[in-house]
């Protein structure tokens, strides 16, 4: 149990996140921006993630994103934590906060803000704690959740498990006990990606996915089309990272490789990296890492 709770604090899952975003709104890097942990104060409180339209007039074409107007805050909450009447609270004061620090008075204005917390399961106790509040919620697509006459500012509750578009694959395998089909489609969407940023968002959620999925990744390695097709994905990656000398990166993506069940001896052929610089970091992986 103390190995568990070890190994969830040394997940990032904030990156994670910071990937999904990437991907699920390359369409849009030209007309918005991404702020991660956005600092409100000189000292936290933080915000998780801000979203940006530098064009007001665009709209985000998806399920979460319809809602975005000009300056959209994002709370992620990982699988292990809590979302309750307070933290609910907690995210309204940092909007609240955010737009009182604006560089000039009114500079954000309020009908111009937006909340959206993201949680994998279903809130049920805080959603009944709302509706017996008198507050309205309204679900105009799986997964999202309008919370009305809370505040007078957009409000949604986004539950990852329940959003059934394909694109969202990269947020729903960030948790334990993900489906297969999920895996499968993300692995094939990240295929797809040829940016270099967006193969290393794709890489944060698999190292995420697989760390907290060991049992359902040991099965898959089973699978030789699936190993071959993650291998694919990595491999490129990995020799990016050794060409340019970025060591941390690069360790942790062959890691992945060795716990997705390549032998040094594939990922030196499939990457091109040395396979006794490889070989030292096999050797240095414990139990626990593998």
């Amino acid at each position: 149990m103390k190995t568990d709770k070890k190994m969830q604090k040394q997940i990032d899952w904030h990156s994670g996140f910071a990937g999904f975003l990437e991907i699920c709104l390359h369409d849009y890097e030209d007309v918005i921006e991404i702020e991660k942990e956005h600092h409100l104060t000189v000292e936290p409180p933080k915000i998780d993630f801000i979203v940006i339209k530098k064009d007001a007039n665009i709209v985000i074409d998806n399920a979460f994103g319809r809602m975005f107007k000009r300056w959209n805050i994002l709370e992620y909450k990982n699988p292990n934590d809590s979302l309750n009447i307070d933290v609910l609270w907690k995210c309204i004061g940092y909007v609240g906060l955010y737009k009182a620090y604006g560089k000039s008075v009114n500079a954000i204005p309020q009908e111009e803000l937006t909340i959206s917390i993201f949680r994998h399961r279903y809130p049920s106790k805080l959603m009944t704690q709302l509706k017996q509040s008198g507050y309205t919620i309204e679900s105009p697509f799986f997964g999202i959740y309008y919370i009305k006459g809370l505040v007078d500012i957009p409000v949604q509750i986004v539950v990852s498990k329940e959003l059934d578009d394909e694109a969202f694959a990269a947020l729903r395998v960030m948790a334990k006990q993900t489906d297969t089909t999920d895996i499968v489609e993300f692995i094939g969407q990240a295929r797809e990606l040829t940016e270099s940023r967006l193969k290393q968002a794709a890489d944060n959620i698999f190292q995420i996915s697989a760390s907290i999925n060991k049992k359902l990744f040991n099965e898959l390695r089973k699978e030789d089309t699936m190993c071959q097709a993650l291998r694919e994905i990595m491999a490129p990656e990995i020799e990016e990272s050794y060409n340019e000398g970025r060591t941390e990166g690069r360790v942790a993506l062959i890691k992945d490789m060795l716990r997705l069940g390549s032998t040094p001896q594939d990922i030196s052929k499939l990457s091109g990296i040395p396979l006794e610089f490889i070989l030292e970091i096999y050797e240095s992986m414990n139990d626990f890492d593998l």
